[in-house]
């Protein structure tokens, strides 16, 4: 899975999620179907050996794949708001 994820998303978008450049090879801290769902997956992905993720990852199918378009709508909403 993680070289999948390593070789599929740019590095200037992991960099962007990081705040810095991005040591690879990259590792998953934790991978987990959500609580119930086997249509939900939790990514956590991490730099080689660091403790801490720099970027989580959700992703899904069915109608688990249109709760989180409707969560990443919301959040993008919500970026504009004012302080």
């Amino acid at each position: 899975m993680i070289a999948l994820l390593d070789g599929a998303i740019p590095t200037a978008l992991l960099e962007a999620a990081a705040g810095h450049p991005v040591q690879r090879p990259l590792s998953l801290l934790h991978m987990a179907r959500a609580e119930g769902r086997r249509d939900k997956h939790i990514f956590f992905l991490a730099e080689r050996d660091a403790q801490i993720p720099f970027a989580l990852i959700k992703w899904g199918s069915g109608a688990a794949a249109a709760g989180l378009q409707r969560e990443q709508d919301a959040l993008a909403r919500m970026r504009h708001l004012p302080d």
